[in-house]
């Protein structure tokens, strides 16, 4: 039909390319009290009555009626650009579209009553039933669906695609709608991006977010600088600023702000919570008002609701979990932990993961074998068995302290301990080149030490010497006592020599 339309509007022209400066009227009243106007087509009851301007194309009953001056104009539909005066380059097609129009120019409403009340805005394209219909100033705007834009007054460069899409914008400026109801109830709120039905719904006032998807951000009101891309994402967060909800239904009851929320059903039962960061799918499922928390894996943190400060990462990381503080890394690490301050690394559930810390004591837990420059952790040395052994540097240790837990060698002054004579201990030097009980030195370069049991040898040595030297004393003290017991008789000797050779 519309073919069929522009076809008789073509024949009807005709005589204007064949006759020259030839204005047709076809209707009664149709130009009736034009003068000067040319190279005008006017078809309908009074269609172009009063038109002076020129290259004008006028169609249906009282189309362009009020038009003095305006030219290049097509007016098509029953009143159509009936108020125009001295508009120009407008093309209003259908039953009122444009009605009101008197000096806007370079517009394009298509549909019943698009336009209807447009007077001197420029440059706008209103396509289907009602579209722009409340529009005055407006400058620059793009409606394309029943009703879209219906309220729009002044508001400039709007792009609304879609039924009733952007209805409610007044003053707003720069803001796309695509998709049925987006952006619905938007009022003021300007610089918005909502692509999907429904998305952007209940918006009033905020300003500069982006919805994409089917109910992303149905009830965001006055929320400003949000990113909602997924069907139904953040389609509960009214005031909440600042957020980045990607994927179904992620953040579906957040309010909160400064969230970043990817995965389907991520953060799904967030309220207040605030400066989040969830990832995966299920991810921070259950929280509500916590704050400052990492969840990055499926289910990381799923059953957390009022944690904070909590980093998971890791499939079911931290699954169960409702405390704060935590730091859990690995798949379903800290998966049943509860409490506060831990930190776990493990790729299990287990309740003994490989790094276990707890950062409200300062302590750390390794539950394995650690290397210090070296990956190889031998289970022998020499002949000696170290398979025990959980912790293995190379390249040397520095401390200003260490202390060993072991045994003591107080058993050498028990009074059965077997004292060697010296004797019998410079024998076993001679033939051995090292003391009882001590290692050699070829046993040492294959083997090493053990700190602890060298350190008890040792004392084991010394504890033998002080009682060489307490039995050497004893000695000394007798032969002491035999000499001056020797000493008193020589005295008496020399006395008796004396007197008997005066």
């Amino acid at each position: 039909m519309r073919k069929i339309h522009f076809i008789i509007i073509a024949v009807l022209a005709l005589p204007i390319f064949m006759f020259g400066q030839t204005t047709i009227n076809q209707g009664s009243g149709t130009g009736s009290t034009g003068a000067g106007g040319s190279y005008n087509s006017f078809f309908g009851y009074f269609a172009g009555a009063v038109t002076t301007g020129s290259y004008n194309t006028f169609i249906g009953a009282n189309s362009g009626l009020k038009n003095t001056t305006g030219y290049n104009n097509l007016f098509s539909g029953a009143y159509s650009g009936y108020a125009n005066t001295t508009g120009h380059s407008n093309v209003f097609s259908g039953y009122h579209a444009g009605h009101s129009n008197t000096t806007g120019r370079h517009n394009l409403f298509d549909g019943f009553q698009s336009g209807y009340r447009n007077t001197t805005g420029f440059y706008n394209v209103f396509n289907g039933a009602h579209t722009g219909y409340s529009n005055t100033t407006g400058i620059g705007n793009s409606f394309y669906g029943y009703s879209s834009g219906y309220k729009n007054t002044t508001g400039h460069y709007n792009s609304f695609y879609g039924y009733q899409s952007g209805r409610s914008n007044t003053t707003a400026r720069y803001n796309v709608f695509n998709g049925m109801y987006s952006g619905y109830y938007s009022s003021t709120g300007s610089y918005n991006t909502f692509t999907g039905s429904y998305s952007g719904f209940r918006n009033t006032t905020g300003e500069r977010n982006a919805f994409s998807g089917y109910a992303a951000g149905q009830n965001n009101t006055t929320g400003k600088y949000n990113v909602y891309t997924g069907m139904h994402a953040g389609q509960s967060n009214k005031t909440g600023t600042n957020n980045v909800m990607t994927g179904y239904q992620s953040g579906f009851r957040s309010t909160g702000k400064n969230n970043t929320f990817t995965g389907s059903a991520s953060a799904y039962n967030n309220t207040t919570g605030a400066n989040n960061t969830f990832y995966g799918y299920r991810s921070g499922y259950s929280n509500k008002t916590g704050e400052n928390n990492t969840y990055i894996g499926i289910d990381s943190g799923s059953k957390n609701r009022e944690g904070k400060n909590n980093v998971f990462l890791g499939f079911h990381a931290g699954y169960a979990n409702g405390g704060s503080g935590n730091v859990f890394l690995g798949h379903q690490a800290g998966f049943n932990e509860e409490g506060n301050d831990r930190l776990y690394i493990d790729n299990t559930e287990t309740t003994k993961p490989l790094i276990y810390g707890m950062f409200d004591k300062n302590i750390v837990v390794i539950n394995g074998k650690m290397g210090v420059g070296t990956y190889s952790f031998p289970s022998t040395v020499g002949g000696a068995n170290i398979s025990a052994y959980t912790m293995f540097v190379k390249g040397g240790m520095l401390a200003d302290e260490v202390r060993v837990h072991t045994g003591w060698a107080d058993y050498v002054f028990d009074k059965n301990y077997n004292l060697r004579p010296l004797s019998e201990v410079e024998a076993y030097i001679k033939a051995n080149k090292h003391l009882p009980n001590v290692p050699s030195a070829k046993v040492v370069a294959s083997n090493g030490l053990e700190l602890g049991n060298i350190a008890k040898i040792q004392q084991e040595k010394i504890e033998e010497l002080t009682l060489y030297i307490i039995q050497q004393q004893k000695e000394l003290e007798q032969q002491k006592t035999k000499n001056k017991d020797l000493e008193n008789r020589l005295q008496k000797v020399e006395q008796f020599i004396n007197k008997v050779i005066k």
